[in-house]
């Protein structure tokens, strides 16, 4: 089986599966900073960072709060 996001080849030996599976994700990543005050380069408040994936069958594994 391929489709766009999982690649999977297999074999039924025996009564049970062998075979690989592929599940190909891209990362995109984006990170911002926020500054305290209007002097933009005198102190930091906050860094943000964002990342998500393309793949809609690959989960973060961090929960979600």
């Amino acid at each position: 089986m391929i489709t766009p996001y999982i690649r999977l080849a297999g074999i039924i030996e025996n009564n049970r599966p062998h075979g690989k599976m592929r599940v190909a994700v891209t990362l995109h990543q984006a990170v911002w900073i926020e500054y305290r005050g209007w002097w933009f380069w005198s102190r930091v408040k906050a860094v943000y960072q964002t990342i998500s994936g393309d793949n809609p069958y690959a989960e973060s594994g961090i929960p979600n709060t």
